[in-house]
């Protein structure tokens, strides 16, 4: 027995309302990575052990 209607009836959006929300996640994103990356501090390395990795540097001027 079928409780549902056999046909079903949508409504789209366009995908040009969705650019912002994508832009902000994009952006989201890289500053994420940013920030991670000054951030950082000096550190040995895990894999493979016991090898040195320095913080990056960036220079804002």
């Amino acid at each position: 027995m079928q409780f549902s209607p056999k046909r079903l009836q949508f409504e789209y959006l366009n995908d040009e309302v969705f650019d912002l929300i994508y832009l902000s996640a994009v952006e989201a994103a890289e500053d994420a990575v940013l920030n991670a990356l000054v951030g950082a501090d000096d550190m040995t390395t895990l894999r493979p052990p016991g090898k040195f990795a320095k913080r990056s540097i960036i220079n804002n001027s």
